[in-house]
């Protein structure tokens, strides 16, 4: 847990040091600019001599459609079922591995003369320095160009179509044209003897297939000629319709009857509630209705008749009246009979009909069962008939197929036909040797950049105000970078250009002194280490306040001395030849002329001097302070002479001179730590060299306003 704390606290001091105002990025690009165009041009260069000695490749394109519709052949789907198709993405991509496979190139170098011939154009390029080296002749066996070819070698497809889309790289265009030609051709040959090959298998197993089916035939054939003899049958078809037609009559026939039946024993039924009175048979309507009684009651009637006339001229003994009663009386007899007779014969049609039914149900029951016999036997041979004809099926479709793959071996063709020829290369499609160096320019200038950038951002010198605000430090002002005119001397600018950059920040520094320090009157200048500008600034802070007020300028660097020589002027006796008691103090002080600065040199070098001491110095700068409004003191770096933070005891304020892209912040650090260590005296710097003409990141131009309004003061 406390590791990943301690992870999480350096990702976020990684963070919060990133930069996040793109100012930055824009300074820091202007500020490396010439390396940032130079450096690239330089590796763009250097990648395009690169690129023209690489071997240049060429791909030879070509492309094949695909028919994956098989022949039917050697197809015997519609005999058995249906199967399901191929997916046809599948199928093109086991066209392309046939196409990259062993096979096929196996076959390409099985061809006469053509390793020779892929030698031969190989080698058909002007080689490079570098294809010298990786591709020699003795390594161009048959082996290596197997590898060489699969290497180079491509296949793809499109989803949506048939086409497959062959490429292949090599750094001779002929040759590259030259082995697509030869694979697409091995290609084609491969497909149309695989098929063969397999429309041969196919009509030998159709052959075995077909003795097999021959015999399931004539097998199936014989079960249904023994179950035709066995069961007596011919066509059972005719048989079962006249049993049918047989069946309806007989059926007709019951009903029939049983409805004659039915009507007759309706009549019986009449005639048996009569108890055989002859007067009330004769009123029935099925005896009354017969002719014959009709007539004979007509004629008993017309009798009647005739003797109720007679008895009523003679008596019953009278011949007529006699003859007529015997008429009568004949006439009655007759209809009794008639009548019996028709009773006899009704009784005797119910019998028969009766009986009639009887044998027609029996003979219906007979048919049914025979019918039943008929259609277990139809049954039964339309089992063995189907078996025959499917058999028979069978056998002549792999007959027919057998007729069709003995003449499919002269008419195969391949599945494959070419779309688009090999092509001849003219150009390489490697190296882009222009793109090339284009990228590389702009990737190196990118990569370069990020890490001038992370330099900018994470390197341990001051280069910004930030830096010293970052790390604590009171920063007074800000001194432009200048450069030295002809004519004019960087000590003394403030005199001779008072209208540069330069001077008007060393006046912005004094009007900050004037402000920030008004009972400060002893200034110490120094730095942590030398060329940091400490002695211009200054000198020329010394002549920017020597404008209102009467100052002196000492300077202690007694190791070092460069004053003299920074202002051009011959060698004069100065503080340690007045330590030494060699001169006065009269002898050693020179003012600049016009001003109200007085200057004491170092004098002659010294390393080691007795006679300067820390009493001797404390006393000498209190018998000068009475004499003058302010004292510069100038002396040597901190960190190198100790001889610095004697110095640092006896002065109001110290000021350290920092050199912008030349200070270490830790430099810094312990000079200022050395002075706290020895010195009540107040620390401030002031960023020298400062590049202000890509100030926009750091807002330079807003540094005057922020400290005057800062330190209340007004630019003068």
């Amino acid at each position: 847990m406390k590791k990943n704390n301690t992870i999480n606290q350096k990702i976020n001091q990684f963070a919060n040091s990133v930069p996040t105002d793109p100012y930055f990025y824009w300074v820091t690009f202007l500020k490396h600019k010439k390396q940032l165009l130079f450096i690239p041009f330089l590796v763009s260069i250097l990648s395009l001599f690169i690129f023209m000695n690489i071997q240049p490749l060429y791909k030879s394109k070509a492309s094949l459609i695909l028919d994956k519709k098989e022949n039917n052949i050697i197809n015997i789907e519609p005999v058995y079922s249906d199967f399901p198709q191929n997916n046809n993405q599948t199928f093109l991509n086991t066209q392309k591995e046939i196409i990259l496979s062993n096979q096929v190139l196996d076959r390409v170098f099985g061809k006469k003369l053509f390793f020779e011939t892929a030698i031969k154009n190989f080698n058909n390029f002007k080689p490079t320095l570098v294809s010298r080296i990786l591709f020699k002749k003795d390594l161009m066996n048959e082996n290596f160009l197997k590898e060489y070819i699969k290497a180079n070698l491509n296949a793809s497809s499109s989803r949506d179509s048939n086409v497959i889309d062959l490429e292949f790289n090599s750094q001779s265009p002929e040759f590259s044209r030259f082995i697509l030609q030869e694979i697409i051709s091995a290609y084609l040959e491969y497909d149309i003897d695989q098929k063969i090959s397999v429309t041969t298998y196919a009509n030998l197993k159709i052959k075995e297939r077909l003795d097999e089916l021959k015999n399931n035939l004539e097998l199936s054939e014989e079960k249904l000629q023994i179950f035709k003899t066995e069961n007596k049958l011919i066509d059972l078809g005719d048989i079962k319709n006249l049993k049918n037609d047989e069946i309806k009559s007989i059926s007709s026939r019951i009903v029939k009857a049983e409805k004659e039946l039915q009507v007759l024993q309706n009549d019986l039924q009449q005639i048996s509630l009569t108890s055989n009175d002859i007067e009330e048979l004769s009123a029935l309507k099925i005896i009354k209705e017969q002719k014959e009684v009709e007539k004979i009651i007509s004629n008993l009637e017309a009798n009647n008749n005739t003797i109720d006339s007679l008895k009523l001229i003679y008596k019953d003994s009278h011949p007529k009246l006699s003859k007529a009663l015997k008429t009568s009386e004949n006439l009655q007899d007759k209809l009794e009979e008639i009548i019996q007779n028709n009773i006899a014969s009704r009784v005797y049609e119910v019998a028969n009909l009766e009986s009639f039914i009887d044998l027609s149900e029996k003979e219906l029951d007979k048919s049914r069962e025979e019918l039943q016999i008929l259609e277990i036997n139809d049954l039964e041979m339309q089992k063995y008939s189907r078996e025959v004809d499917l058999n028979k099926r069978i056998y002549e479709s792999f007959l027919e197929r057998l007729k069709e793959t003995s003449e499919a071996k002269e008419l195969q063709t391949p599945n494959a036909k070419i779309l688009d020829l090999p092509i001849f290369p003219d150009k390489p499609y490697s190296p882009n040797i222009k793109f090339n160096s284009i990228l590389t320019f702009f990737v190196t200038m990118v990569g370069l950049y990020c890490l001038i950038a992370y330099y900018e951002t994470f390197r341990n010198i001051i280069s910004s105000p930030s830096n010293l605000e970052d790390n604590d430090f009171e920063l007074l002002n800000i001194i432009p970078k200048t450069l030295t005119k002809k004519g004019y001397h960087l000590p003394m600018n403030f005199l001779e250009n008072q209208s540069s950059k330069f001077s008007e920040a060393i006046i912005s520094l004094k009007t900050i002194l004037l402000s920030k320090y008004n009972s400060s009157k002893v200034f110490m200048i120094s730095s942590a280490v030398a060329g940091e500008g400490k002695t211009t600034i200054s000198l020329n802070l010394a002549l920017s306040l020597a404008t209102s007020h009467k100052v002196l300028f000492l300077e202690t660097d007694f190791r070092r001395p460069s004053l003299m020589k920074s202002l051009n002027l011959d060698y004069r006796d100065g503080l340690i030849d007045l330590f030494n008691g060699n001169v006065s103090f009269s002898k050693i002080k020179f003012n600049i002329y016009s001003t109200k600065l007085d200057i004491i040199s170092a004098g002659k070098p010294s390393y080691f001097n007795q006679n300067i001491t820390e009493d001797k110095l404390e006393k000498f700068i209190e018998v000068l302070k009475p004499l003058y409004d302010f004292i510069i003191v100038d002396t040597a770096p901190i960190l190198p002479v100790a001889d610095t933070l004697i110095m640092s005891k006896i002065a109001d304020t110290v000021l350290l001179v920092v050199k912008s892209e030349y200070t270490r912040i830790a430099g810094l650090i312990n000079s200022k730590k050395k002075i706290e260590a020895v010195s009540n005296a107040k620390v401030s710097t002031i960023l020298n060299y400062f590049d202000t003409e890509n100030a926009n990141y750091y807002n330079y131009s807003n540094y005057g306003n922020y400290y005057s309004k800062y330190y209340n003061y007004n630019k003068t």
